[in-house]
Parts: C-alpha cells; sequence; structure tokens
C-alpha cells in the first residue's frame, strides 16, 4: 500500500500535469548565455506572466486589453474593464476567485520557516507608537492594543526592572540590550501621557534607572549596548548611529531628558548632555547617520514645551484639555495630567492647581508657565507659540 507522502506527492504531480506548460523558447533564454540587463528585466517579466498564467490556467489577455505574447500596443494603457485599477476583476472569475487558484498552487510548496520570537525593543517602539496614535487619533482601539501589549511586556518581559530580550511560546529568555530597556520605558512613557496613570510613570522611572545602573560606564559616561554584566566580550560594543531603528544609545538619552523634564533631575539630565557633547562633531559631520539623536539633541538645547494639565483626567473638563493638546503638534512635547499622589514626584506638575475646581492647563518652558487656562481655545492658541507663551508673574 503506497505510504501518503507518495500518494501526496503524486496528486501534486497530476494537478501540476494538468496545468498549462511555460513555454519552452522563454525557458531556452535563461539557459542560452550572458543576456543584456534589458533582455533580463524582458525575460523575467515574461516568465512570472507565464508562472501567474500556469496557476490560474488562464490568459492575462483577459484583462491586459490584447492577446498573450503580443507586444504592448503603444496606445494601450493599464485600465482594465475601463478602470485604471490593476485588478483582475473579469468576466472569467474575481479577484477572490483569482487570489484562491494562486494561493492553492502556493500551497503546493514547502512553506517558509518563520521567526515568531517577540522583540522587546520593537514592541517597545511600537507600544510608544500605538499610544501616540490612541493620545493623537482619540482611538478606543490604539488605547486597548497599547495598554495590552504595555501590560505583556511588563507581566512577561520585565523582571526586577531588567528588560528581557526576546519571548518564545511562553518563555522569557537573554537579559535586553540598551535598546530594549530604553525603548520599552519610552514606551511606558507614553501610555502615561496617554492615561495619565501614575503606574507608567512609576514603571519607566524604573526602568530608566536600570539604564543607567546597567549600561552606562561611570568612568566615561558613555551608554554601552550590553549590561555591565552581560557575557564579557572582545571589546564592550557600542554603536551611536541610528540606522532602520534608533540607536540604543539615543533612546537612552531621550529616555533620560525626558525624565528629567518630568522629575527636574539634574544627574539624568547631565547623563544625557554628556553623551550628546561627545557626539557633537560627529553630529554636525555626518547628520543623516544620527537622526534620532539630533531630535533629543533638540529637546536638551531647546528644551521641551511642557504641558501640565492639573485636574481630574476621568473629567469630561480634562478630557477636552487633553483633546485639545493631542490635536495639535507640538514638538518635544512633555506632557504630564493629574492631582494629588498621582502627581506626587512630578516637578512639572508642583504649584499646578485646578483654578475654581475645574481642570487647568499650563504651558510652560523650563517650568517657567503662561497664564493658566481651562479654556481649550486658550490653551490651542498658547501651543501655537509656546515659545512665547505670556509668563505668569505670579509664580515668579
Amino acid at each position: 500500500m503506497p505510504s501518503r507522502t507518495k500518494v501526496k506527492n503524486a496528486a501534486i504531480a497530476a494537478r501540476s500535469a494538468a496545468l498549462p506548460s511555460i513555454p519552452k523558447e522563454l525557458i531556452d533564454l535563461f539557459v542560452s548565455g550572458p543576456m543584456s540587463g534589458e533582455a533580463v528585466n524582458a525575460a523575467s517579466v515574461a516568465f512570472k506572466k507565464a508562472l501567474i498564467e500556469r496557476a490560474m490556467g488562464a490568459e492575462l489577455s483577459h484583462h491586459l486589453g490584447y492577446a498573450a505574447g503580443e507586444a504592448k500596443p503603444d496606445d494601450a494603457s493599464n485600465h482594465r474593464n475601463g478602470t485604471s485599477g490593476k485588478t483582475v476583476l473579469t468576466d472569467a472569475g474575481s479577484l477572490r476567485s483569482w487570489k484562491q487558484r494562486l494561493y492553492d498552487v502556493r500551497e503546493r510548496r514547502i512553506w517558509p520557516a518563520r521567526d515568531e520570537k517577540v522583540l522587546a525593543s520593537w514592541n517597545g517602539l511600537m507600544l510608544r507608537a500605538m499610544a501616540e496614535g490612541a493620545r493623537v487619533f482619540g482611538s478606543a482601539d490604539y488605547a486597548s492594543a497599547a495598554l495590552r501589549n504595555g501590560e505583556f511586556l511588563w507581566r512577561e518581559m520585565v523582571r526586577d526592572g531588567r528588560v528581557y530580550r526576546t519571548h518564545t511560546r511562553g518563555e522569557t529568555r537573554i537579559p535586553g540590550f540598551l535598546e530594549d530597556q530604553a525603548s520599552v520605558a519610552l514606551g511606558f512613557l507614553a501610555l502615561h501621557q496617554l492615561t495619565f496613570d501614575r503606574t507608567w510613570f512609576d514603571r519607566a522611572r524604573e526602568l530608566a534607572g536600570v539604564c543607567v545602573a546597567k549600561f552606562r560606564d561611570e568612568t566615561t559616561g558613555d551608554f554601552y549596548d550590553t549590561a555591565a554584566d552581560a557575557e564579557a566580550l572582545v571589546t564592550r560594543p557600542r554603536d551611536i548611529t541610528d540606522n532602520a531603528t534608533p540607536a540604543g544609545s539615543s533612546l537612552a538619552v531621550e529616555l533620560l531628558l525626558l525624565m528629567a523634564e518630568l522629575t527636574g533631575d539634574v544627574p539624568s539630565r547631565e547623563q544625557a548632555f554628556h553623551v550628546l557633547d561627545s557626539a557633537a562633531e560627529p553630529m554636525a559631520r555626518y547628520a543623516t547617520m544620527f537622526g534620532h539623536l539630533l531630535g533629543a539633541a533638540d529637546l536638551a538645547v531647546n528644551g521641551g514645551v511642557e504641558v501640565a494639565l492639573a485636574g481630574d483626567p476621568g473629567a469630561e473638563d480634562h478630557r477636552v484639555l487633553a483633546r485639545a493638546v493631542a490635536a495639535r503638534y507640538v514638538p518635544s512635547l512633555v506632557l504630564a495630567g493629574g492631582q494629588g499622589a498621582a502627581v506626587r514626584g512630578l516637578a512639572l506638575m508642583d504649584s499646578r492647581e485646578a483654578v475654581g475646581g475645574r481642570a487647568t492647563a499650563y504651558v510652560c518652558r523650563h517650568y517657567a508657565c503662561g497664564v493658566p487656562t481651562t479654556d481649550a481655545a486658550a490653551l490651542d492658541a498658547q501651543l501655537d507659540a509656546p515659545s512665547s507663551v505670556t509668563r505668569n508673574r505670579a509664580q515668579d
């Protein structure tokens, strides 16, 4: 009795034999010797077309508007059945049916292996994007996804303030690198700006502390990609250039600057400035290699646009002010909100009280604030020119 594998292979062979064959002359083009670049391109296009026709069991002339194998007429366009969309919606079948045919053919081949690892650094970057998106667009779906991801990262990938690198099939492994530690901390800060839940700020501050304790060299003041207790290498890696994703050093600098803006912590600011000072010359000469670090440098030199929203974050008047902040793009925004114990230790919220029991906004630079307002329109006007806010002399 034949094995299941032989039966399956025989069935595949039978189905393949029933497909239209690829013209021999087309195959010969690829084995006939050297070809010019133009010839390779033309042959590749024709070969792909033939493969699709073979898979679908139909000629593409149904929706190209000219016969298969013929050169494209000069007056022909990419229109399909009177529309300009490059679809395969024809009398011969719907897009769904063609997709199913192609999928059935693809299914006969071995599927590529997939990397299922959850990486902390990438999740931290995505968490920050989702939290920012939820705040700016007022999306409950984005907010829910961001909060679920934040809870997952804290529950599964953080141990005693240390972010771990990977999580696969329920197992968390490998103490994280600097980019993991800093990106997750920044993601937690973004959740704090979204929810004003003190829990997320405390978690971010804990991770920031580990950033300094484990990844910063006390002698040089530089951040390294591997922790002090990581496996000893010939040389401890330290890449300060930003690529498709920001360098761990850039993320750490931004994290420390934001924490300094929120808490008034001088050592954090000085530690960030040291990294920026040491990278000043290469940043000036090779700016494209330091995209994220230059953004942090702007925050360091010019300071953040500090917005404090005093009051109950669950109240409608507080949400109105938060929406006014979200509606405007503000570079280097540092946002905090809440009242009572939820803002204790946040220097940005010191002496920022709700006026008359109503949610109140303060727009500040270096803790020097404009006139407090309970009106969303007035808040928007201050955000429009935060560097020229009217100073509140009562706070001097």
